[in-house]
C-alpha cells in the first residue's frame, strides 16, 4: 500500500493544534467522509482515548477500533488502528505526522 503525505499551514501554534487534535471526538469532523457512527471509549484525550467507528473503505463497511497509543505534547499523538484492521497506520492527517512551528 502506498502512503500519502499531506501538509497544511495554519495560523495556530503547534500547542493550539495539538490541544485540538488531542481530543478524540474532534477527529470526527474531518473524517466523516469515510468514518461514521462514532462511539467513544476511555478518556476524552491522550493515550487510551479511543473510538469504535464504521469505516467505509473500498466499497466495504466494517467496524474499526481506533486508540491513541502514543503522545508527545505538543509534537505528536498517534491514533492507530489495531493490527488486524483492514487499514494500517495512523489516522490520515491526524497529528501523527508531527506538528512544527513555521
Amino acid at each position: 500500500m502506498q502512503s500519502v503525505t499531506v501538509s497544511i499551514d495554519v495560523p495556530q501554534t503547534p500547542e493550539q493544534v495539538y490541544d485540538f487534535l488531542d481530543v478524540m471526538a474532534h477527529h470526527e469532523r474531518f473524517t466523516s467522509h469515510y468514518l461514521t457512527h462514532w462511539r467513544y471509549s476511555g478518556p476524552s484525550r491522550g493515550v487510551g482515548s479511543g473510538a469504535t467507528v464504521t469505516a467505509a473503505l473500498a466499497g466495504a463497511k466494517t467496524e474499526v477500533i481506533i486508540e491513541v497509543v502514543e503522545a508527545e505534547p505538543p509534537l505528536r499523538c498517534s491514533p492507530a488502528f489495531p493490527p488486524d484492521a483492514p487499514v494500517s497506520g495512523g489516522i490520515a492527517g491526524g497529528c501523527q505526522s508531527g506538528l512544527r512551528r513555521c
